[in-house]
């Protein structure tokens, strides 16, 4: 599978702090008070032409993340910068054109698309609301965006239901592109797809990618596929980022304990070939009422008092490696 080219210098999307909380309902009347904390701080930026893989367990705030980018979701707190631009608050009125330049393909490309449009008409659409194209020039540019994805042109005239998953997957990405975007938001894009048409598809986004500037957020559980298609990756806990760092430095040399297990669960494929497993204590604390400090002190294996009581800043602990850990930061 070929790597996505290295990334330019501008920021497409800067994040500052990103808060996301819901309340928890009880009852008839919806009192109570419990709020989930979805997001908590989070901070990172996406490179023009940069594949930013996001990674960690569910219920970590990996798809809350990416549907707060959407603004699907409100945000509580913190900044999202597009191109400079703060688009936190912004308004109905400025949103339509803003969802041109920031896409997002579902992790369930069916239940994203009306059943009771053809795949053409599906593609179609976004270029007809923000006011593409017209016409012939539009039958044109979806026919166009099809070639590229790898779908036939007879397939402009079927419905998503007579396409296979990697099929309808392609289409959420023409669907996407169709609004020519600067950054998408690919939420587990592949992981219901067999390993073969997962592969079609993650080499179809770095063909994309190959000679543009198009960004992507790439929300993944799936280490394998992150260490293919990523040039930076973020772990996530507990609606927190632990570590974020090059693809190729943390996968050589991961500093968060956090990281260090996930990865020791990644299967190695050579036969005979071992890796030291790390066991995590318990299970992940309910984001409900998470723990004071490191979020993650009840489950690390070299914990200290102090990671009970402060949480750790992200910091960095080399070129573009940062680290949220007492222990680790000063490595």
């Amino acid at each position: 599978m070929p790597e996505s080219p290295a990334p330019r210098a501008a920021n497409v999307i800067e994040v500052q702090d990103l808060v996301k909380t819901f309340p928890l309902r009880h009852g008839l009347f919806g009192g109570g008070g419990a709020v989930v904390h979805a997001l908590s701080g989070v901070s990172f930026s996406v490179r023009a032409g940069e594949t930013l893989g996001v990674v960690g367990e569910s219920g970590c705030g990996k798809t809350t993340l990416g549907k707060t980018l959407m603004r699907l979701y409100p945000a509580d707190g913190g900044r999202i910068l597009l191109h400079g631009r703060d688009i936190t608050q912004a308004g109905e009125s400025d949103l339509r054109g803003l969802r041109r330049r920031i896409q997002m393909v579902f992790q369930d490309p069916f239940s994203s698309f009306n059943p009771r449009m053809t795949c053409g008409r599906i593609v179609a659409e976004p270029m007809e609301i923000h006011g593409i194209a017209a016409g012939r020039e539009k039958e044109d540019r979806v026919a166009a965006m099809f070639a590229q994805v790898g779908l036939r042109p007879e397939q402009m005239r079927r419905y998503p239901h007579q396409l296979s998953g990697g099929q309808r997957q392609r289409l959420g990405i023409a669907r996407a592109l169709a609004v020519q975007p600067e950054i998408i938001v690919a939420d587990e894009p592949v992981s219901a797809l067999d390993v073969s048409v997962q592969a079609q598809v993650l080499n179809l986004m770095t063909d994309l990618q190959s000679g543009s500037d198009l960004a992507f957020l790439f929300i993944s559980h799936d280490l394998a596929v992150v260490e293919h298609v990523a040039h930076r990756v973020a772990v996530m806990y507990l609606g927190r980022i632990v570590e974020i760092a090059e693809k190729r430095a943390l996968f050589a040399g991961p500093k968060h304990p956090y990281t260090e297990a996930l990865l020791a669960a990644v299967p190695v494929p050579r036969p005979g070939a071992k890796r030291e497993r790390i066991i995590l204590r318990g299970d992940v604390p309910s984001p409900v009422n998470p723990p004071p400090g490191c979020a993650f002190h009840t489950r690390c294996p070299i914990a200290q008092p102090l990671c009970r009581e402060r949480t750790p800043p992200l910091a960095l602990v080399g070129t573009d490696h940062a680290v949220a850990c007492h222990l680790r930061a000063g490595v």
